[in-house]
């Protein structure tokens, strides 16, 4: 027997699941990720942002979370207490749509409004790469489980497959269409 429980009142933009199942973060369009405990159907933690958020990820070790939205920032979130570990200015013009994390923790991508695909270091916040292809506005983006490429996904429809960067200087060029 399924039993359904009414949690979300707002809009939920995103949601990923921890990897022992008992526990989910899902993004709202209200300002806020709410850490919910799957067990007993109860919220463990509330994270809040004066922004719509886009996305969350996990970091692997699920210590940390990242989230993005409409004010155009990538926040480092600490997953225990929900306090903000530092927050990097992402997009110097649109919001951010969709944000990934690679499996080792060392990079993580994202694409919004700006139509271009980012990939930043985790620990030094910078940005590494940049993908230029879509012509309008990215609305989630994913890495390969085996790291090797992006795919990023359109509000026209478009899906890119992106080769992954393998080193410093590398290009994200050109996408697989």
């Amino acid at each position: 027997m399924l039993t359904v429980h009414r949690l979300l009142l707002e809009t939920v933009t995103c949601i990923k699941v921890r990897d022992n199942n008992k526990e989910c973060v899902s993004a709202g369009v209200d300002g806020s990720c709410i850490i919910w405990d799957l067990t007993r159907a109860v919220r463990n933690q509330v994270l809040f942002a004066p922004t719509f958020f886009k996305a969350v990820s996990y970091f692997p070790e699920e210590s940390q979370l990242l989230t993005a939205g409409t004010d155009r920032k990538v926040s480092y979130w600490e997953a225990y207490d929900g306090s903000l570990i530092r927050e990097i200015e992402a997009s110097q013009s649109d919001a951010i749509n969709g944000l990934d994390i690679t499996q080792d923790g060392k990079y993580f991508v994202i694409g919004g409004s700006d139509k271009l695909v980012k990939v930043y270091r985790y620990e030094e916040g910078d940005l590494s790469y940049v993908g230029v292809g879509h012509s309008t506005d990215i609305n989630k983006i994913k890495i390969s489980p085996d790291q090797k490429h992006i795919v990023s996904v359109s509000s026209e429809g478009a899906i890119f497959v992106w080769t992954f960067p393998e080193s410093v200087g590398a290009r994200l060029f050109p996408p697989r269409v």
